[in-house]
């Protein structure tokens, strides 16, 4: 409840109840106007105030933000001594202005506002004050009692003066001196008649309004002050409720916009996890793409390359640093040989080369195994496969220091069983060879990026010593120059002069003195 009025182009007096950080103003003030007692404080505002009070029912008049003019409202009960009825009362108390600003009407307007403060909360019964100036009062609703002769005090000039008691019209009779006063205003008598008083205005109040005729005066007053304040108040909801419709509607559009944003982050969201998919079918189809070509350029180079049908084959080995490169990048470790066949109805077989070795010989050394491959006759062979496997790794120097090696087959391992799938598990020699002998750029046995492999079953169980002698054959003579010639050669170590043979055929191999045989 706040109300405020211009005086004049630079005052403005302000009118709203004392709240809590301004009761030492209101303290002050009241010291001002009525001087000082002990406990004002307390009285009002702390543990001696009434336990009804509450914050705001002391109201003030700031003029240029001074406090100026105050009115105090108590909470009363008052009770009937003759059916102990209870009545609610409304107390104005201290009202005071400092004197500068007296008679201006500022004390009536909280007088005003404390009426309407009282009606309002609709808990009270009956408002009461004690005052000197009654006609200040009447004319904002209050009633004068018959306390007439209370004025009496004031013309006593000797303690000796009989008095009658101001409530003689409700049947107080007695008359009495000046100082026996406060005792009779104790007296069961005198407080029986004032409780038949306040009933019987009360119930005046009860049957008539609460304001008197020059109520509706006041009010036009009251509104007429205020009026302007209401227009301005007016005015600024006014404004206020246009810029709230601009907000909401600038909220709805930005709310919009926010909608149709999501939609597109989740259409966005919704086409890179498609995309993704997408990018993985994509990379699982290009593997298998690269899988095909890969068996694909090994059936062309198998079906280009001349298969073998005598147990012998030389495998042609084109770009060994690529291939070394993808077997240590693990993109291929092993290659396989273009199948080889020990008759045109014999068994099927190839070579398989780890180009950077296989299990523990990994990363040193090249490893080279022997397959045995599912054959359209294996079901008319006699297995297991027993026929020693030799090895040749060419140099191409001319230089004739070939490495070679062999392995007889273990007849007790699957590998060397009747196929039962595409081929068996590879068998042979995983160190075969030193990684460190091929890596050199200039090594004998890896030429124009080449390098040449020689697989030998051997069926007729070649003596060791003629090993070297067939590996070094001049192998673009006719086959059956070279079988004539490793015949001859092997019916030499055998014959019973074998010891001379071993002789003539150490001096007369003096080309390959430096030749590795592994057994």
């Amino acid at each position: 409840m706040t109300a405020s009025a211009t005086i004049n182009d630079t005052s403005t007096i302000i009118y709203h109840p004392v709240r809590k950080h301004e009761q030492q103003q209101a303290i002050d003030l009241w010291y001002s106007i009525f001087g000082t007692f002990p406990g004002m404080d307390d009285r009002y505002f702390g543990s001696l105030a009434s336990p009804r009070y509450q914050e705001g029912d002391t109201l003030g008049a700031w003029f240029d933000g001074k406090l100026v003019s105050i009115v105090n409202i108590a909470h009363l009960i008052l009770r009937s001594r003759d059916d102990d009825s209870e009545y609610q009362c409304a107390t104005i108390t201290c009202v005071g202005t400092l004197e500068e600003y007296r008679k201006r009407g500022y004390s009536r307007h909280l007088l005003r506002m404390a009426i309407d403060k009282m009606e309002q909360s609709g808990k009270f019964d009956v408002s009461i004050l004690n005052t000197r100036g009654p006609k200040h009062y009447s004319i904002l609703g209050w009633k004068q009692t018959t306390f007439e002769d209370v004025s009496t005090k004031r013309e006593c000039t000797t303690k000796s003066k009989q008095i009658a008691c101001p409530l003689s019209k409700y049947g107080c009779t007695s008359e009495l001196l000046y100082d026996e006063l406060p005792e009779h205003y104790s007296s069961s008598i005198h407080l029986e008649k004032l409780f038949k008083a306040i009933e019987i205005f009360v119930q005046e109040l009860h049957s008539k309004p609460f304001y008197d005729n020059f109520q509706c005066d006041l009010e036009k007053d009251y509104y007429s002050e205020i009026l302007p304040s209401i227009n301005i108040l007016a005015e600024g909801i006014s404004c206020l409720h246009d810029d709230n419709v601009q907000i909401h509607n600038n909220f709805v559009q930005v709310l919009s916009k926010i909608v149709e944003q999501q939609k597109q982050i989740e259409k966005v969201k919704n086409s890179i996890e498609e995309t993704s998919q997408m990018l993985y079918v994509a990379d699982m189809n290009n593997k298998i793409l690269q899988t095909q070509v890969e068996t694909l350029k090994q059936t062309i180079s198998d079906c280009s390359s001349t298969s073998s049908n005598d147990g012998s084959y030389v495998w042609k080995i084109s770009n060994v640093s690529e291939k070394l490169a993808d077997a240590i990048a693990d993109r291929q470790t092993s290659i396989y040989s273009p199948p080889l066949y020990s008759s045109s109805t014999g068994y099927k077989m190839c070579m398989r080369l780890y180009m950077n070795g296989d299990g523990q010989a990994r990363g040193t050394h090249l490893s080279l195994f022997f397959v045995l491959m599912r054959g359209d006759y294996d079901s008319i062979l006699t297995w297991p496969f027993s026929y020693k496997v030799i090895f040749c790794l060419y140099d191409q120097t001319g230089s004739q220091r070939h490495i070679i090696d062999s392995f007889r087959p273990d007849i007790k391992s699957n590998s060397f069983q009747r196929p039962r799938s595409a081929m068996n598990i590879a068998s042979g020699i995983p160190k075969f060879l030193p990684l460190s002998i091929i890596q050199p750029a200039n090594n004998p046995y890896v030429r124009d990026d080449c390098m040449f492999i020689r697989c030998i079953v051997d069926f007729e169980s070649m003596p060791k010593m003629c090993i070297p002698y067939a590996l070094n054959l001049n192998l673009g003579l006719p086959m059956s120059i070279r079988e004539k010639a490793i015949q001859a050669e092997s019916e030499k170590l055998r014959s019973p002069s074998s010891l001379s043979t071993v002789t003539r055929c150490t001096e007369s191999s003096t080309k390959i003195d430096h030749l590795t045989v592994k057994t």
